[in-house]
């Protein structure tokens, strides 16, 4: 059984094919699109380096201004090296290093429950999303690959749906997870699941006439199939700065 977790971005040769075949800004879903309130994590880079090759996770910005983001993006507790660039959703753009921020400190970290908090020089302006219109839905975004190892440009939403609690408990005691770590197959009609490289990304809670709630961040899984079990850390109380609780309960979306 084979986990996944973040993995290092298309070489540059890659990105070059796909800019040259047009999917540089691959259009998203409107119903979905990408949060305002979603980062790029990356390693620090200078002028003359393209950050997207240094990409160590997505994060999410929380109501004061600092990132959310998955435990297990950071190998250790020094976050010296690490930059956030914010409203950044396409991959495949060059960034002016003026929009980068570099990471002060790291706020609070739980490895076991696979949530860190990153506290950046600035708050970050919360983003502030408007009602939702379509049906409900859980969502997460990532920027990651689909399962044939192709990486998009674009950060990609993808519906979720419960897994089977049987089928997800027998999962994590194999892999020694905690129960707070949410199991989720793709919805009907998604080609596939969350994937390497989405680590960290946000999952939001769509309900009809209600903004997006941010439940929970793209944690691990196991294969990146529609059908595979990707795992979610998921996130209760005001979304305010205070040491995120995590909870074992699926988000409701109605």
């Amino acid at each position: 059984m084979t986990m996944r977790t973040a993995r290092r971005p298309a070489s540059a040769a890659v990105l070059a094919v796909l800019i040259a075949a047009g999917t540089a800004a691959e259009p998203l879903p409107e119903r979905f699109p990408t949060p305002h309130a979603m980062v790029i994590i990356t390693r620090w880079f200078s002028e003359h380096e393209s950050p997207f090759f240094k990409v160590v996770c997505a994060g999410v910005v929380n109501d004061i201004g600092e990132i959310t983001t998955a435990a297990h993006c950071l190998p250790s507790d020094d976050v010296s090296n690490l930059v956030v660039l914010p409203g950044t959703s396409n991959t495949c753009q060059p960034v002016s290093l003026t929009d980068r921020r570099s990471v002060a400190s790291l706020k609070h970290v739980d490895r076991r429950a696979d949530v860190a908090v990153l506290a950046v020089p600035g708050a970050i302006p919360p983003a502030r999303p408007s009602a939702h219109a379509g049906p409900p839905a859980l969502v997460a975004f990532g920027l990651g690959t689909g399962p044939h190892g192709t990486r998009r440009c674009s950060a990609r939403p993808v519906r979720l749906t419960q897994s089977d609690p049987t089928t997800c408990a027998s999962l994590r005691s194999d892999l020694g997870l905690p129960s707070s770590l949410l199991c989720a197959t793709a919805a009907d009609g998604e080609e596939f699941n969350t994937c390497s490289g989405d680590s960290g990304g946000p999952v939001y809670s769509y309900s009809p006439g209600r903004p997006p709630t941010l439940v929970g961040v793209t944690s691990s899984g196991v294969g990146c199939e529609a059908d595979s079990v990707g795992f979610i850390a998921a996130l209760v109380g005001p979304n305010d700065g205070a040491p995120p609780a995590v909870t074992a309960s699926w988000p409701t979306t109605d």
